[in-house]
């Protein structure tokens, strides 16, 4: 009887972490900065047209592949957001770079970027520049037309104001506050593993 129960008390708390665990990952908010940060540690990689990294990249894909490394998924196109109402499906559509954040995304009618904050966004430019940091306002698109309109997009799944000082003040370190997507998921896991450890510890000691 002690037997099933312990092996009960095991499904069920199996059942609840998983749960738990795979739910969480999915809804966790995304802060910007950490989307600017890791955008930014790809300053110098190459331009390839339709790839999407981990190496080489054309603008849609570095977009893509950043936001991928968050569990967001963004479009594969910039056709697929370069119109306001297009864009409305991927986020929350900001006109002004006033009201602009790190991390949130900058589209040009056929140019996508990540913003940095402070003017400046990182993108795939093309084979001459490849994945480069610039100021917005400098940007010229392929008619030569310099720092032509555009908007950003706030991607869902980033933390609001509120969200993002509640993240802060309640991380372990600030370096638990960078944690790459995989990083998260990784530590997690072995978050899982000691959990299942001391589970199992009971049994362990009831068989024995």
């Amino acid at each position: 009887m002690r037997i099933i129960k312990s092996l009960t008390a095991i499904v069920a708390a199996a059942a609840i972490i998983l749960t738990l665990t795979f739910g969480a990952m999915g809804t966790e908010p995304v802060i910007g900065s950490d989307v600017a940060a890791f955008a930014s540690q790809h300053n110098g990689c190459k331009y390839q047209y339709a790839s999407k990294g981990p190496e080489k990249f054309d603008c849609s894909g570095f977009v893509h592949y950043v936001l991928g490394n968050f569990g967001i998924t963004f479009g594969n196109s910039t056709s697929e957001y370069n119109s306001a109402d297009e864009a409305a499906a991927f986020g929350t559509v900001i006109n002004s770079m006033a009201d602009a954040k790190e991390g949130d995304i900058i589209v040009w009618s056929s140019h996508a970027a990540v913003y940095l904050g402070d003017g400046e966004c990182i993108s795939a430019m093309n084979a001459k520049w490849g994945v480069c940091i610039r100021e917005v306002e400098d940007f010229v698109d392929k008619n030569g037309n310099k720092n032509p309109s555009h908007f950003f997009i706030r991607p869902f799944g980033y933390a609001d104001d509120a969200s993002e000082e509640a993240v802060e003040e309640n991380t372990e370190s600030s370096k638990s506050q960078h944690l790459s997507f995989k990083e998260r998921i990784e530590k997690r896991n072995r978050e899982i593993v000691e959990f299942f450890k001391k589970l199992f510890m009971p049994v362990t000691v009831l068989f024995s």
